[in-house]
């Protein structure tokens, strides 16, 4: 009986848990708002409101109709200027395409306060981004406050948020961020914030309280000049890993089915941590490096085509991933937060363009395959890595196959397959590279695209193939190896074993539930196993030693 009674508890507790990691996070989707484009304002005289375990002041002039501090919104506006729309976040959503954000009108401080369990605790972060009401003054300028830059775009502008920490009443610490930055010598680098971002509470210590601030370079007689608003969700986010992760979703694009190719000449776009290379000829309208897009298409054939996901969408459902156009090498570098780091890995998938041209061939390209199915043709993605410009080492990942003995193992990848970096060790830039058995007299003819998401993102070990493939549950051991190598749960299933390079060293079928596989001949090193039953493909990892 009293077995039962602490399994009981234990289920609770696993029920529980959730719920109480979402209670310490403020994301503004527990509060109500009755339809779309509404937003609370304190107009109850109610002096604010609690979300998760953090209340938020707020102050209502009855006699002026006017409001100070924190309200909550699922206002879509990006693009009306002025006082009357000061609900709106210039995202247009929460973070991660929630619907409720805050809004915070820091004339004067704005304050919280924390609740329960996470008073007097060490917070981890809150993701802000700009009001549409401040980003459009920055930009234009308006009646009150000048246009960021000036005339020429020299004016070295601002707009500071400061976030201060209190413990008891006593000051902690501060962190400050930029929601506008033109002081730089480049005018290039000059930015308005348009996406969420991290800020990083962390340095304040064990706070039960915080107060927000702006400042901005332009200031007159009566104070800053700028709309004193800002927007905030997520706040004391558990994960705040998110922002190390380049998911593509923290880049804008306002329409569905869009793209960004660096048209503008920015040479490039961060997503998370790292800084995406792009060079874009504008005497050609071409491209190369990365994009990112949202478009959803797989099954128009050709160059027209060229900013689509086979997967017609990101990674687990997102909408925004990024394309790569690899016709020579193309590099990311990693900030000052991931530099010198072991990246976890990344997905990758084919372009819809790439997909359809070794399906079908087309003017410049081959049917993979040829005529019968049997050429050995097989499209390769390869990463390598770098420290302070010394090559550390490279990761292969085949994006078709056809070199199998038996045709039913071919494939051309059509979903998201996860590809382990760790092998890379510490680096702080990445090249990646395609290669393709289809060359000719110019190189490679299939199309030079692949699409990516989710660089370092936390998931590790199971890859699936091809598209609408699941996941099976496959175990080695023991791992790292010297001699005997245990395959769980590939019975009728087909094992391959490649080594780093991509080379296969071993190819058998699986008979029973578990296999022994001797390779106590094998150099030491990683190898992937490659385990394929039916449809549904996994592949592991393995070290010799």
């Amino acid at each position: 009986m009293k077995k039962n009674y602490f399994l009981t508890a234990l289920l609770v507790a696993g029920l529980l848990l959730p719920v109480f990691l979402q209670a310490q996070i403020s994301t503004f989707d527990d509060m109500k708002l009755d339809s779309a484009n509404a937003y609370w304002n304190g107009s109850d005289t109610s002096g604010g409101f609690q979300s998760g375990s953090v209340y938020f002041y707020n102050n209502y002039n009855t006699a002026w109709g006017s409001w100070s501090g924190f309200a909550y919104s699922n206002v879509k506006n990006d693009t009306t200027a002025g006082y009357t729309n000061q609900y709106a976040a210039v995202t247009t959503s929460g973070v991660f395409n929630s619907s409720k954000y805050a809004v915070v009108n820091a004339n004067s401080p704005a304050s919280l306060k924390l609740k329960g369990a996470l008073a007097g605790s060490l917070l981890k972060g809150v993701y802000v981004t700009n009001s549409t009401y401040a980003v459009l003054s920055m930009e234009n300028g308006d009646a009150y406050a000048k246009k960021f830059g000036g005339a020429d775009g020299t004016d070295p502008d601002w707009f500071m948020l400061t976030i201060k920490g209190y413990d008891k009443g006593a000051y902690t610490d501060s962190v400050n961020f930029y929601l506008a930055d033109f002081r730089f010598q480049s005018s290039d680098r000059d930015y308005i914030v348009k996406t969420w971002k991290w800020v990083d509470l962390q340095q304040l210590g064990a706070v039960d309280s915080l107060t927000f601030v702006l400042h901005s370079s332009d200031t007159g007689a009566y104070g800053m000049n700028t709309p004193a608003y800002f927007c905030m969700d997520n706040f004391n986010d558990t994960v705040y890993s998110h922002s190390a992760v380049s998911t593509f979703e923290d880049v804008s694009l306002d329409p569905e089915n869009a793209y960004w190719n660096g048209s503008d000449l920015a040479g490039g776009f961060t997503s998370g941590h790292a800084w995406f290379y792009n060079s874009y000829n504008p005497s050609w309208g071409s491209w190369s490096g990365f994009a990112y897009s949202n478009v959803k298409n797989d099954t128009t054939a050709g160059y027209t085509n060229q900013y689509a996901a086979i997967t017609t969408g990101g990674v687990n459902g997102s909408d925004g991933y990024g394309v790569a156009y690899a016709g020579a090498p193309v590099s990311v570098k990693l900030d000052t937060v991931l530099a010198g780091t072991v990246l976890k890995g990344i997905f990758v998938t084919n372009s819809t363009y790439a997909a359809l041209s070794m399906e079908n061939g087309d003017a410049y390209a081959k049917k993979f395959g040829g005529a019968d199915g049997t050429d050995p043709d097989w499209f390769l993605l390869t990463i390598k890595g770098y420290e302070k410009g010394t090559y550390t080492d490279s990761v292969n990942f085949y994006l078709a196959d056809f070199r199998s003995d038996n045709a039913a193992d071919d494939y051309i990848l059509k979903s998201w397959a996860w590809v382990d970096l760790q092998p890379l060790g510490t680096v702080d830039s990445l090249t990646f590279e395609l290669h393709s058995s289809d060359v000719g007299t110019y190189g490679m003819n299939t199309p030079a695209y692949f699409c990516l998401d989710n660089l370092n993102d936390v998931t590790n070990g199971v890859s699936s193939l091809p598209s609408g493939s699941n996941t099976f549950d496959v175990n080695l051991y023991p791992n790292p190896v010297a001699n005997a190598l245990y395959v769980k749960g590939v019975k009728d299933a087909r094992i391959n074993i490649y080594d780093i390079s991509g080379r296969k060293v071993y190819e058998t079928m699986g008979g029973a539930e578990t296999i022994r596989i001797n390779v106590s001949a094998y150099p030491k090193g990683i190898y992937l196993v490659r385990i394929q039953n039916g449809q549904t493909v996994v592949t592991k990892k393995f070290i010799k030693k």
